[in-house]
């Protein structure tokens, strides 16, 4: 059976972090056989992430560090090329040591979505406000325009899907 490198990224509550968690099977090949396993973020931008100071351009992911990175300090969201690699001692025919995926980070955009529409729960009215509404709806496509780039493969569509939901929200009155 080969060896299929393989990772998730996850997003909880805190929109300032997020979790990449190397969930490889190491029972084909165990983590004593790899050299190195490396992590490379990517922003839409081409550029590298950078947070809390480590730059993650092929950062050497330790396995006596555990399978889950957790990032924190994260404050925008962003569509992430995500490359995860192994270099195997003794490579075995058929597997796969790197894989890459666009993650789209929609923790904020989310957050704004559910703030303006408990905005209009608690205040009806706001439904007749058609821009405000309108704001509203646009919110919830952009981020699943977000994700469908990303799944597409399309890192940059994805960000400016995100950064016009930014603007929305930065720039979301209710007109009193």
């Amino acid at each position: 059976m080969p060896f299929l490198s393989a990772f998730t990224i996850t997003q909880g509550a805190d929109c300032s972090q997020f979790t990449v968690n190397d969930t490889s099977s190491y029972a084909v090949e165990g983590t004593g056989t790899f050299t190195a396993r490396k992590l490379t973020i990517q922003k839409s931008d081409g550029s590298y992430l950078v947070l809390g100071g480590t730059t993650y351009n092929s950062y050497v992911w330790p396995f006596n560090a555990g399978n889950s990175i957790v990032f924190t300090g994260n404050a925008v969201d962003f569509s992430l090329t995500v490359t995860l690699a192994h270099t195997s001692s003794s490579p075995q025919g058929g597997s796969i040591y790197t894989i890459t995926s666009v993650a789209p980070l929609v923790c904020y955009t989310l957050s704004g979505f559910y703030t303006f529409a408990n905005k209009m729960a608690v205040n009806p009215s706001l439904e007749k406000n058609y821009k405000f509404v309108k704001d509203v709806m646009r919110l919830f496509i952009e981020q699943e325009s977000a994700k469908k780039a990303a799944i597409d493969g399309n890192s940059p569509s994805s960000q400016a899907c995100l950064d016009r939901a930014k603007y929305i929200i930065d720039n979301l009155t209710l007109g009193y």
